[in-house]
């Protein structure tokens, strides 16, 4: 009989490699300013990734919160868009959370992604919201400071056609950008100064004429008024006020 003897050998347990911190994703971001000076700032956030993805409206999920004197910021990992379609576009991922209310003072800003940790230093005045980076890892901001304006400063963009029809229309003495910022009416106003940072509201980074309050009061009629309305569409007027209001000669 040939037997066959078993040994029971102790087993070995070989200890997995501990999974590696997920790298965090470069990101760029900005605070939009809704407030008005002098006053409290009013914010929100947006975020982009630097890297550029095959679908154009890849989502980077964004979460903000106010604790006392502290803002903080956790951003996800990339997702694909909502339901699964996919803009035919490269572009980066983006996201945007609302932070609220703020009065003047200083805020420490967190913003967390995964086990990395940025922060900044917030200081909100009664004009501007500023910004300046303490530990840097994974983010950069294309913008340091914010300006808010008073409710009625405004905010003046003009476009005219330049298309055959257009520019007949001008020949034959119809109102261009040009004849319209040369109103007498436009001359009493103050425009706002030039500053290294961009305006709050809708007049971020955008072109067009500023002009500090009462500004708007005497834009909005000027705009409606008959000499200025045009069905053909070659004039667009549009005048955005501190406070969110906005008025258009194609209304």
């Amino acid at each position: 009989m040939i037997r066959t003897v078993l040994r029971c050998l102790p087993l070995l347990v070989v200890p997995l490699p501990a999974l590696a911190d997920a790298k965090a994703e470069p990101i760029d971001f900005y605070f939009v300013d809704s407030g008005t000076a002098p006053g409290p700032a009013v914010l929100w956030l947006s975020v982009q990734s630097t890297a550029h993805y095959s679908c154009a409206n890849y989502r980077l999920p964004v979460t903000a919160k106010v604790s006392g004197q502290t803002i903080s910021v956790q951003i996800g990992p990339v997702a694909k868009p909502d339901g699964g379609l996919c803009a035919t576009a490269m572009g980066p991922a983006r996201g945007e959370a609302t932070v609220g209310k703020l009065p003047a003072g200083l805020y420490r800003l967190q913003i967390t992604q995964g086990r990395a940790v940025d922060s900044y230093t917030l200081t909100i005045g009664e004009e501007t919201t500023g910004l300046a980076p303490q530990q840097g890892r994974f983010s950069t901001s294309s913008s340091q400071i914010v300006y808010r304006v008073a409710e009625q400063a405004a905010h003046v963009s003009c476009v005219f056609g330049l298309d055959a029809r257009c520019r007949g229309r001008a020949q034959a003495g119809a109102p261009t950008c040009e004849s319209f910022f040369s109103d007498p009416a436009l001359a009493e106003l103050k425009p706002l100064p030039p500053r290294p940072g961009p305006y709050s509201q809708s007049w971020f980074n955008s072109d067009g004429r500023r002009y500090a309050a009462p500004a708007f009061s005497v834009l909005r009629p000027l705009v409606l008024a008959a000499r200025y309305r045009d069905p053909e569409r070659c004039l667009v007027l549009t005048v955005h006020a501190g406070g969110g209001e906005s008025v258009s000669n194609l209304r």
